[in-house]
């Protein structure tokens, strides 16, 4: 990793700790699962809102494994289930989530359609974890901002199929 890179690491890091979150560093996505089970117990009740980082790091393959109580709402068959997992989700031991982007001076920020995800961040699970690729640091919330316009909510409106205006 270049010396810079980590320098904007090492400073989203510390300021994350100061805004009263913890903060940990892997240097690839196939460490993030073993970080993960020091985070979390066995048994306990997980879900996650939306991610495409969660299964690119094998995090959703991990939760299918048997040994977590894995609320996972790619199961629902009709809307309503999905709303009962929406729920659920408050209830959870631990809910996972990325964010759109993470400000060098520690922010989230996150934007989305049907607010679950932000409605279990700020209230319900015992605790949440972010996990989050050195690519979703920016500066400030101006690029964060930028950042969910011209990269995030493009990538997800395609993957959605939404149609919208834009």
């Amino acid at each position: 990793m270049e010396e810079n890179m980590m320098k904007k690491i090492n400073k989203t890091m510390e300021c994350l700790q100061k805004n009263n979150m913890a903060a940990y560093y892997v240097e690839t996505k196939e460490e993030v699962v073993p970080l993960l089970k020091t985070l979390m117990k066995e048994g306990e009740t997980v879900t996650h809102g939306g991610s495409v980082t969660l299964g690119e790091c094998g995090v959703t393959d991990m939760l299918n494994s048997g040994d977590y109580h894995y609320v996972d709402r790619s199961k629902a068959q009709i809307p309503e289930e999905v709303q009962e997992i929406y729920r659920k989700a408050y209830f959870a031991d631990t809910y996972l989530a990325s964010a759109n982007a993470v400000t060098e001076n520690g922010l989230l920020y996150n934007v989305e359609g049907h607010s679950n995800r932000v409605s279990a961040i700020l209230f319900g699970p015992k605790q949440v974890i972010f996990i989050c690729g050195v690519n979703k640091i920016v500066k400030d919330l101006d690029e964060a901002v930028t950042r969910l316009k011209t990269i995030a909510a493009p990538k997800n409106t395609k993957r959605l199929n939404c149609d919208t205006y834009c």
